[in-house]
């Protein structure tokens, strides 16, 4: 998922766009990214889970600035 994100990522960087007369350019975002194995105690609802540790990584990327995609580090301990 990470290197999917960062190939849009660029692309969405290329793209310019025509608006009411202005061209819009150098566009970007931050994405985070979390897998289920990620986890290492979903607790309670595990998509709940999965999308606040997903936005922990989202809010972590948007302090270290503009076009980030950060992962949840996998969880310590045997799988």
């Amino acid at each position: 998922a990470q290197h999917r994100l960062e190939q849009m990522l660029g692309a969405w960087q290329e793209q310019a766009f025509d608006h009411q007369g202005r061209r819009i350019e150098r566009q970007s975002f931050s994405a985070g990214v979390c897998d289920s194995t990620q986890l290492s105690d979903p607790g309670g609802d595990p998509g709940e889970a999965l999308l606040k540790a997903a936005d922990g990584a989202l809010l972590a990327a948007k302090r270290n600035g503009r076009a980030q995609v950060r992962v949840v580090p996998a969880a310590p301990g045997p799988r």
